[in-house]
């Protein structure tokens, strides 16, 4: 956390780690989706992933991560100014089976609005929180997540969040979400017991 001389070319020294499950590189402000890249080769074991204000990654890094780890259980993108829904959507269209805690906190280029969707194409531009919402409905009860950290993500404010009545509240309790904190919906694991073993072993 906060090594701030920390290098994309790190991630290969990472090989021999194959034990590693959770690793947590906030604020290593130097690190680029080259070292997102890295570790999809290098440990595509990770459970638990942490990049937040790694301002640097963008899409590419995300869906790197996406399409190597299998096992990818959280993932913190908080302050990750450069990410868009299209990468998101790829992430829980990949990892819906195992994915359970996706953090996005202070992404306000996401744009998610409290207000009417706009009527355009969810992975090209629009209302990022209804192509998320689009996300998770595309694989019904399969889809694991159960925890999604959107506080200040363009519609909310800080001290309320979403408004009960607005479309993704309303959409994230149509999932059986609930808005706990102010932008942060979470709901009951729906894990099978194989999805458990990997998970845990």
């Amino acid at each position: 956390w906060g090594c701030h001389s920390l290098r994309d070319e790190v991630a290969d020294s990472l090989t021999c780690m194959r034990n590693l499950r959770s690793l947590i590189v906030s604020e290593c402000h130097r690190l680029t989706d080259a070292f997102l890249t890295g570790i999809s080769r290098s440990v595509p074991q990770l459970h638990h992933l942490s990049l937040r204000y790694c301002k640097r990654v963008t899409d590419e890094g995300v869906n790197s991560i996406a399409g190597s780890m299998q096992n990818l259980y959280s993932l913190d993108l908080s302050f990750c100014t450069r990410i868009t829904a299209s990468s998101l959507i790829n992430l829980i269209d990949l990892r819906y089976r195992t994915f359970f805690e996706l953090r996005l906190r202070q992404c306000a280029q996401l744009g998610i609005a409290a207000s009417q969707p706009q009527v355009r194409s969810t992975r090209n531009g629009g209302d990022a929180g209804q192509a998320l919402l689009g996300a998770l409905r595309s694989h019904g009860n399969e889809n694991c997540l159960g925890v999604l950290d959107v506080h200040n993500c363009g519609g909310a404010t800080s001290e309320g969040g979403f408004p009960t009545d607005c479309p993704f509240s309303d959409g994230m309790k149509r999932l059986l979400f609930e808005q706990k904190m102010p932008g942060v919906f979470a709901r009951p694991a729906r894990w099978d017991s194989s999805i458990q073993h990997r998970l845990v072993n």
